[in-house]
């Protein structure tokens, strides 16, 4: 072999093709470098890979071809675009939930912006939700976000109780049920910094209240109805990590995330706690292998055989409000909705779900 190195090529035009709703900043600013840059090949592959990740095209494609010296060539990217709004319709039934329909409505590529706009609606004789949310992935094409958001929510909770009713010496087990209402809104931001990091921010305001409570209901419950509305008061602050290759079908590459939960203290209202969740995942290609199809006769079909590991953990830590007092045998730091069960709903073996210690 004879090897004869040239001179070092430089990035002259980047040219687009293929993008009949997309506008040529949405892919530009997902690029890694820019006309006159020095061509690096880390650089290039990765900025493919945002672009498909985008999920606004089911095939992205990068050419060279020569400049106008040798010292300059020209990038062209081939787009093919994919349909990018979402209608989903549909019912189900749960032991927990029951019997419930729902209709959500998208689209992740508003006007070829990359703006994203989503609302689903859920109705049911035990649960009733409504969310909508608008997302501006580059704020004025600079690489921050914004986030908006706001929701409603109704569910119809069960809970165990015995009757005074006696038939042959025992109490008739009952159930007793009360709803638990919330509406509130959200508003984040994220900044995306040194490729393939996003540190992100939102504070979120709601309240909650219980109400119609059967007669059977224990008198924690009586009480959470009595104090009416209660204010949650939150921000979340978080930092997160993520290289993979794809991210609707990973086969490689890590996506860490690590946020922090901060609910009154400082920000007032009636729930007063801090909450940490990490989050790992990560995907390793053991080996790929091809084969014919078994449709298509002497059609090659590639298949990678990826191994993924997930973990992921939440730890919630009592804490005391920083303005006023609060009784908190009447109004518990940490309301019932965000203590976390063991085993779901009975579903450990010598624990209930009533337990007056978890």
């Amino acid at each position: 072999f004879t090897i004869r190195e040239n001179n070092l090529a430089f990035v002259e035009n980047i040219i687009i093709k293929g993008n009949k709703k997309t506008l040529d900043r949405v892919v530009r600013r997902e690029l890694l470098f820019k006309p006159g840059d020095l061509f690096n090949s880390t650089l290039v592959n990765r900025s493919r890979e945002r672009i498909f990740n985008l999920g606004y095209f089911k095939e992205v494609n990068f050419n060279m071809r020569p400049g106008s010296d040798e010292t300059k060539m020209n990038l062209i990217i081939e787009l093919v675009e994919q349909p990018t709004g979402t209608v989903s319709m549909g019912g189900g039934y749960g032991t927990i939930t029951g019997f419930s329909i729902f209709t959500q409505l998208g689209e992740n590529n508003l006007n070829g912006t990359g703006q994203q706009i989503n609302g689903r609606i859920e109705f049911g004789p035990i649960r009733r939700y409504l969310q909508i949310s608008w997302t501006e992935p580059w704020l004025y094409d600079k690489p921050w976000s914004l986030t908006l958001s706001a929701f409603y929510s109704s569910r119809t909770l069960f809970v165990g109780a015995t009757s005074i009713t006696e038939n042959n010496n025992q109490g008739i087990k009952e159930a007793a049920s009360y709803e638990r209402a919330g509406v509130g809104v959200s508003g984040g931001v994220g900044h995306r910094f040194l490729i393939n990091w996003t540190h992100f921010h939102r504070y979120s305001p709601s309240f909650f209240a219980s109400t119609r409570p059967s007669s059977l209901v224990s008198d924690q419950v009586l009480a959470e109805v009595n104090r009416g509305w209660q204010f949650r008061s939150q921000v979340t602050n978080g930092i997160a990590y993520d290289n993979r290759d794809n991210v609707f079908n990973s086969t490689q590459g890590f996506n860490l995330v690590f946020s922090v939960d901060n609910v009154g203290q400082f920000l007032a209202g009636e729930s007063h706690f801090d909450q940490f969740s990490p989050i790992m995942e990560y995907y390793q290609t053991w080996f790929d292998y091809t084969f014919f199809g078994l449709i298509r006769k002497n059609a090659l079909r590639r298949w990678r055989v990826v191994q993924q590991f997930r973990t992921s953990s939440v730890f919630t830590y009592e804490r005391t409000p920083k303005y006023g007092r609060q009784d908190k045998e009447k109004i518990p730091y940490i309301q019932v909705q965000d203590r976390l069960f063991l085993g779901g709903y009975e579903s450990l073996r010598g624990w209930f779900f009533d337990d007056k210690y978890y």
